[in-house]
């Protein structure tokens, strides 16, 4: 394994093939205050390279993180293995971009909670961050064959907020752009009682990212902005990661037309696939708060994915116990605050 300062932008980027492993995200969370530790396998039988985010853990020392990343072979898992104990890290949370059809080609045994491989410990985490589902459409069709796929629900709001007259503009470069999606975000995360990103993370993220690997499209009603979204860009694919609606104007079904435009957009840039950032399982409780963002984002027609469970490469057993224990608990009383 190799820890590598001097790598450059271009070396790393070609490595990877998320947006959450590639060098500018690195950047960003560098600015935001959280140490990060950049390592790259370049002269292996498998080249890749592994972005890891490191968090204080209370009383237990520090968490590595790593998401969305490749799976680590078994030789370059002995290397980060080695360097987080030395490191004095408890554990490594690995949420690989790897969905569940591929965990045989990897020799990953899903149907066991806890598992070794190569002398290295491993357990399905109780705590994750990314969400396990996803949408994903495929940009190869034409437009035409986006629409058909759509359930025809999604079709006719599309349609009807253009009578309507709701505008999409890609407002990117225009000054007030991240302060009306940002307002926009705000909104919603206090709507839906969940904990949204700060100001102040906005702007460092906007600063590092916009106009080169992130966009803002924002839907307006008789000039007023209704629905925003910030579009990734990551080498042929577009990540739909942030964005916020208002509460006014319903009827006008912005937020319908303004996800299209966003694809077709993606489309225009050469994108083959766009990913909707999350979903619910296919069987799940329609009364789930999520379940009005899944219902959405499955109108346009995309293959609902799953995800291999978050892995947490185990590397102090007893503080590793405490968190496991630990997380589910904090989680609660986190899911009791956000309601009060």
């Amino acid at each position: 394994m190799h820890s590598t300062p001097t790598i450059d932008k271009k070396t790393w980027n070609s490595l990877v093939h998320h947006p959450m492993q590639s060098w500018e995200w690195g950047e960003v969370k560098k600015r935001v205050g959280t140490p990060i530790v950049r390592y790259a396998y370049v002269e292996d039988e498998n080249p890749t390279a592994f972005l890891m985010t490191m968090h204080p853990v209370p009383l237990l020392g520090v968490m590595a993180y790593c998401g969305r990343s490749a799976w680590p072979t078994n030789k370059q898992a002995q290397g980060i293995y080695t360097y987080l104990r030395e490191k004095g890290c408890m554990m490594a949370k690995f949420e690989p971009a790897l969905v569940t059809e591929e965990a045989g080609k990897y020799q990953i045994p899903l149907l066991n909670r806890s598992f070794t491989i190569d002398h290295i410990r491993y357990t399905q985490s109780r705590s994750t961050i990314f969400a396990p589902h996803t949408f994903t459409l495929n940009l190869a069709f034409t437009k035409e064959e986006l629409l058909s796929h759509m359930k025809s629900k999604t079709r006719y709001n599309i349609g009807l907020a253009t009578r309507k007259g709701v505008v999409v503009r890609d407002t990117t470069e225009e000054p007030k752009s991240l302060e009306e999606f940002f307002d926009l975000y705000r909104q919603t995360s206090t709507r839906q009682r969940y904990f949204g990103r700060n100001r102040d993370y906005m702007k460092t993220l906007w600063d590092e990212l916009g106009g080169t690997m992130a966009r803002i499209y924002t839907a307006y009603y008789q000039g007023m902005p209704l629905s925003s979204y910030m579009i990734f860009y990551f080498k042929q694919g577009a990540y739909y990661v942030y964005g916020g609606s208002s509460a006014q104007h319903k009827e006008v079904m912005a937020s319908n037309l303004l996800m299209w435009e966003a694809i077709l957009d993606a489309k225009k840039r050469g994108c083959t696939e766009f990913d909707m950032w999350g979903a619910l399982p296919l069987q799940h409780n329609p009364h789930n708060p999520w379940a009005g963002f899944h219902r959405f984002k499955e109108g346009f027609g995309g293959r609902h994915r799953t995800f291999i469970p978050a892995l947490d490469m185990v590397l102090d057993p007893f503080k590793y116990w405490l968190f496991d224990v630990g997380w589910p608990i904090r989680n609660a009383l986190l899911g009791i605050t956000s309601r009060l």
